[in-house]
């Protein structure tokens, strides 16, 4: 009798202990791309920025756009790919999806090439017509998350911005 109960406690911690992991893991990921959310993203910051010195902003370009044309379905595809290509490049804990179509990755070194970066992401959803730009911020120990998140996003604004010049003919 003594080990039956003994054998039930232990299979209700167990199953406790599940529960906790799970909403630990739901309270800190993204349900869809299962990248860490912006929550997880905060609060592995000082811990990953001290590892790694570059922050790198993503935001899909024409991702609206697709996902009117071609349907949620593959808007979510979409964003699932991205998360993937993103993992593959910088490590599955260094990736969080922030919201909607922004990401960040931090990064041990600066990418070689930013264009040959861009087409390894928006390899398998090309024919989307979804791109992506990306802004890098270097991170410094002085400035707090906030600063070296917006310096990111401002620098990916200006990599959106010159890729929009560059794809409008000139008249």
């Amino acid at each position: 009798m003594k080990e039956r109960l003994l054998t039930s406690s232990i299979a209700k911690l167990i199953d406790e202990k599940k529960l906790e992991n799970r909403l630990n893991f739901e309270a800190n990921h993204d349900h869809l791309t299962q990248l860490g959310n912006r929550k997880s993203c905060f609060e592995n910051f000082a811990t990953l920025s001290s590892k790694y010195p570059y922050l790198l902003y993503f935001d899909l370009d024409n991702f609206k756009h697709a996902n009117d044309k071609y349907g949620h379905q593959t808007g979510d595809e979409v964003l699932i790919s991205i998360s993937n290509a993103l993992q593959t490049e910088f490590g599955a804990d260094n990736c969080f999806r922030l919201g909607g179509d922004e990401f960040v990755a931090f990064s041990q070194v600066l990418p070689e090439n930013i264009d040959t970066l861009r087409n390894r992401l928006v390899e398998q959803i090309f024919e989307f017509d979804v791109g992506v730009s990306i802004g890098i911020a270097k991170i410094t120990p002085n400035e707090s998350p906030d600063e070296i998140m917006h310096r990111a996003d401002s620098n990916m604004y200006s990599d959106k911005s010159h890729k929009i010049i560059r794809q409008t003919p000139r008249t």
